[in-house]
């Protein structure tokens, strides 16, 4: 099973051996312990299935043909059984990730490179915007993969679906999302009409040396205010409003 299918890599645990040979002559498999026997056909072929389940190691086996005149051949070989799902980790990389944190699956790449960790070998397969792209997991257990320019990711959340498959075939499926959003953030504000204390309370006088600033900005954006070589930070709250005091008095 797996990708080569002569690497005598598999995870069936009950496989089956085959070859060809002189028609009538009796074949011996041992494996494992076990002997299991059978008789090559009058088309020349013989087929035996090991009928007890081999566990997860490294097998060496025995063939043995012995025609009608008691005349012998032997043939050894080894097989390993790995029933086990390979270990797989991954996703959006940090360097892509440039929402507010480095793991909250938020970029404004639209190329941007999903990467993890995985068995050596193991074949990397990314699923995501109805494009299908594949790398191999290198001899340092990391595997890259960064969508191409030709196939840039739309702005929306973007489901995708990441799996590893090892060399005897077995697989470890993994399943997240992405968001993504070019779009620049409209942000509005000023001088707080109750802190304007001018003739008018949009003049922009004041003798508030703490005044209040606000606005409207994208939900759960990050509004920075900087006045007077001093610099404050808020968050847009959910309905996209926001608001800022000097806590630092104005001359």
């Amino acid at each position: 099973s797996g990708e080569s299918n002569s690497d005598n890599i598999t995870n069936v645990v009950r496989p089956v051996f085959s070859g060809s040979g002189e028609v009538g002559a009796k074949v011996v498999l041992s494996i494992n312990s076990k002997s299991y026997e059978t008789e090559i056909g009058s088309d020349g072929n013989w087929v035996i299935t090991v009928v007890d389940s081999l566990p997860e190691a490294a097998h060496n086996y025995t063939i043995v043909a012995t025609d009608i005149a008691g005349n012998t051949q032997t043939r050894t070989g080894s097989v390993t059984v790995d029933t086990s799902a390979p270990i797989f980790a991954g996703g959006l990389s940090a360097a892509s990730d440039t929402g507010k944190f480095s793991n909250d699956g938020v970029t404004k790449n639209t190329t941007p490179i999903f990467a993890g960790t995985g068995e050596v070998g193991a074949k990397v397969s990314l699923v995501i915007n109805n494009f299908r792209y594949s790398t191999e997991v290198q001899a340092d257990g990391t595997w890259t993969i960064q969508i191409p320019a030709a196939q840039p990711l739309p702005d929306g959340t973007r489901n995708y679906t990441l799996t590893a498959t090892d060399v005897a075939g077995n697989v470890t499926t993994l399943a997240g999302s992405v968001v993504v959003d070019t779009q620049t953030v409209d942000v509005s504000g000023g001088l707080n009409s109750a802190s304007d204390s001018g003739i008018s309370n949009t003049d922009k006088l004041t003798n508030v040396t703490t005044p209040f600033f606000n606005g409207t900005a994208e939900a759960g954006a990050d509004v920075v205010l900087q006045i007077n070589g001093i610099t404050y930070t808020t968050v847009a709250d959910a309905s996209g409003n926001w608001s800022k005091q000097v806590t630092n008095a104005l001359n």
